[in-house]
């Protein structure tokens, strides 16, 4: 090995047979390896190369991840998907990333992603199910993530029903190239109010789903938000649109009593 290796990643997991994760490519590297008092392996992974992808897809036997090393990373698609035993990530740096359709779906222990308030997201285009089903993560913050070039956001926050409501705070979001809106909050039930007047949605064709099942949620302000004929299930007039009629856009919002409607007409449930 180079004398200029260095870590690029290091992770715990459980069991007796190796995990290695996937990369970009074919590379050489040294291992070293601990075992902690619970009998769990933690592995260092060294080299002189830093990978542009690091994938644990379906690495149930995954436990935390204490570094990796994200400078070049271009892609997460699908980096932690149903690593279904994953408690922590250590990744604060997140600049070239284009794509994190599924990044963390499936992790349903996962409690803690390190650094994330530190990401830049100008880049990434794709936030089909990022975050989806991640029920237990409590220090997710999107209210900062640069938005200005996704154009998917299907299921990004689907079932995330322990991150803090008020961090679901959208004033700040510009949204001018978001294509896919359907399923994004499903299931986040603490969420009560929702001002998503920011959005722009002028180039959105899916929208079907994007509030249900968020049970808590009593008002939402869509005062600026224009659809047209083009939207999935489109019935009645953009002057007088009802969102009740697009196809489960508050699909199982007991709670909903309010929604503000462009031109400050309101809906009441």
């Amino acid at each position: 090995m180079s004398t200029n290796e260095m870590c690029i990643v290091s992770y715990k997991y459980k069991g007796t047979s190796s995990l290695i994760p996937t990369f970009d490519k074919t590379f050489d590297y040294r291992i070293e390896d601990t075992t902690d008092e619970n009998g769990n392996t933690c592995r260092k992974i060294f080299s002189d190369y830093i990978p542009t992808r690091i994938s644990f897809q379906q690495k149930t036997s995954l436990l935390e991840v204490d570094y990796i090393n994200s400078s070049r990373l271009n892609t997460a698609y699908g980096m932690f998907y149903k690593c279904s035993n994953l408690t922590y990530v250590n990744m604060p740096y997140v600049t070239y990333i284009s794509t994190m359709e599924g990044m963390f779906n499936g992790c349903t222990k996962l409690q803690r992603i390190e650094g994330i308030e530190q990401w830049n997201t100008a880049r990434n285009a794709n936030w089909g199910s990022t975050f989806g089903n991640c029920n237990a993560l409590t220090n997710l913050d999107p209210r900062n993530f640069i938005l200005t070039d996704a154009h998917a956001m299907g299921a990004t926050f689907r079932g995330c029903k322990s991150v803090p409501a008020e961090n679901f705070d959208f004033k700040n979001w510009r949204t001018p190239n978001v294509q896919y809106l359907s399923g994004t909050f499903d299931s986040v039930t603490q969420i009560k109010e929702l001002d998503l007047s920011g959005f722009d949605v002028s180039n959105v064709g899916d929208i079907q789903g994007f509030l249900g099942g968020c049970s808590g949620l009593e008002r939402v302000d869509l005062s600026n938000w224009i659809l047209t004929e083009k939207h999935y299930n489109w019935q009645g007039d953009s002057d007088k649109w009802n969102p009740l009629k697009v196809g489960g856009f508050f699909r199982s919002c007991s709670s909903l009593v309010d929604v503000k409607l462009l031109n400050t007409n309101r809906f009441t449930a």
